[in-house]
C-alpha cells in the first residue's frame, strides 16, 4: 500500500488561507496524488479529491454535515442554519427546496436573462473609457442572478448589493478586516433579504410562483412551518450567491 504523502511543516494553516481554494488542488498536483496530509490549526487533516473521493464525501454514513462548518464561515459565506449544515431527512428536505429550482425550463431562462444582460453590458461598455472587467462582471452576474429569482433590484443599489455578496464570499478565507468585512456585508444583505421575504409573506410583494423568491418566503420543513424569516433570508442569499460568483 503506498504511502498517503505528506505536507511539510509545523502548521500549514497561513498557507492555505493564503492560497484558499488552490490549496487542495496545488498539493494534489504536486503530489500527484488525489490524497495527501496536512496540519491545519494544530490538527492532523487528511485531504481527499476527484470522483471517488466525492463519493466518499457524500455518504452521510461517513460524514455529517451539523457543526462542521466554522462559525466564521457561516458568519460570511453560508449564513446560520442554512442547508449546509443538516443532516438527514431534514437536509434532503431543504435540498429539494433548491433543486426543484433547477427545473430545465427554469435553467433555460436564467440562459436567455444571462445572454440578454450580457448584451446590454457589452453595448454600454462602448461608450465608456475606463472600467473594471471584474467590478463590472460582478454587477452583472447579480443582476442576472436577481432577474431570475424575481427579486427586485434598484438601480442605486446595485452597487451596495453587488459589493455586499462579493465582500461574503471574500472572507471565507479571509482572516481580519477583510472578514469583517465580509460578516457586515452579510448582515446587510440579511436584512434586506428579510424585508424581501417578509414583503411576499404578507402581500405587498408577488413573485411568480416557479422562482426562487416564492419558493424561499413559502416553503414549509418536515413539521409543515414555514422557515424562520431569518432562515428563509440566509436560504434566498444561497441562491442568489453561487450566480453572481460564477
Amino acid at each position: 500500500m503506498m504511502a498517503i504523502p505528506r505536507e511539510q511543516g509545523l502548521d500549514n494553516t497561513l498557507t492555505m488561507l493564503t492560497e484558499g481554494y488552490n490549496y487542495l488542488h496545488n498539493r494534489r498536483r504536486r503530489f500527484q496524488s488525489n490524497i495527501f496530509q496536512t496540519r491545519l490549526l494544530g490538527q492532523k487533516v487528511i485531504c481527499i479529491g476527484g470522483k471517488e473521493a466525492a463519493k466518499v464525501f457524500y455518504d452521510e454514513g461517513k460524514f455529517k454535515r451539523k457543526g462542521a462548518a466554522p462559525n466564521r464561515i457561516k458568519e460570511s459565506l453560508f449564513g446560520k442554519k442554512a442547508v449546509q449544515g443538516m443532516d438527514g431527512a431534514a437536509h434532503k428536505h431543504r435540498k429539494q427546496l433548491f433543486m426543484s429550482l433547477m427545473k430545465p425550463e427554469r435553467l433555460a431562462e436564467l440562459k436567455d436573462i444571462t445572454a440578454k444582460q450580457w448584451e446590454v453590458a457589452l453595448n454600454n461598455w462602448q461608450q465608456k473609457r475606463k472600467m473594471s472587467l471584474f467590478h463590472e462582471s460582478e454587477k452583472i452576474m447579480f443582476r442576472i442572478a436577481c432577474e431570475w429569482a424575481d427579486v427586485p433590484l434598484f438601480a442605486k443599489e446595485l452597487n451596495q448589493r453587488t459589493s455586499d455578496l462579493a465582500a461574503m464570499i471574500d472572507a471565507f478565507g479571509a482572516v481580519g478586516p477583510r472578514h469583517w468585512k465580509g460578516r457586515s456585508a452579510r448582515n446587510r444583505s440579511e436584512r434586506w433579504a428579510r424585508n424581501l421575504i417578509q414583503q411576499v409573506r404578507i402581500g405587498e410583494r408577488e413573485p411568480r410562483e416557479d422562482t426562487a423568491l416564492y419558493a424561499m418566503a413559502w416553503h414549509r420543513d418536515l413539521n409543515g412551518r414555514l422557515l424562520e424569516l431569518q432562515v428563509a433570508a440566509v436560504e434566498l442569499l444561497n441562491i442568489l450567491r453561487p450566480i453572481t460568483a460564477n
